[in-house]
């Protein structure tokens, strides 16, 4: 793929919902808390061993990527429910508006 092939592919990629996945979002969230936990930790502790630090670095950052994964999927969640009932409402008026038409009619 060279020139405008590329650049067709890469748009066609912008809105992958793979690209936004919470779980995606949840993992650099936890892990970034850890490696700062299993780096500096035994700094501060001196009696910590590296298994230690590992050991807690690693659970801190599973549970904020717990947190930030259910958080993430609690908002698209909601946003899709929101937007389910208005379409839904849409489809109610349009349905009552062509029922109010076809009595006209009569």
């Amino acid at each position: 793929m060279t020139g405008n092939a590329m650049e067709e592919g890469l748009m066609t990629q912008i809105n992958n919902p793979s690209h936004t996945d919470p779980s995606r979002v949840g993992f650099l969230a936890g892990a970034a808390p850890a490696l700062f936990i299993v780096i500096f930790l035994p700094m501060f502790v001196p009696r910590l061993t590296g298994f230690g630090a590992l050991v807690i670095g690693m659970t801190v950052g599973l549970l904020i990527g717990v947190v930030v994964t259910r958080v993430f999927s609690r908002k698209i969640a909601s946003k899709e429910q929101a937007r389910m009932a208005a379409e839904r409402q849409r489809n109610e008026a349009e349905a009552n508006r062509q029922i109010a038409a076809m009595k006209a009619k009569e």
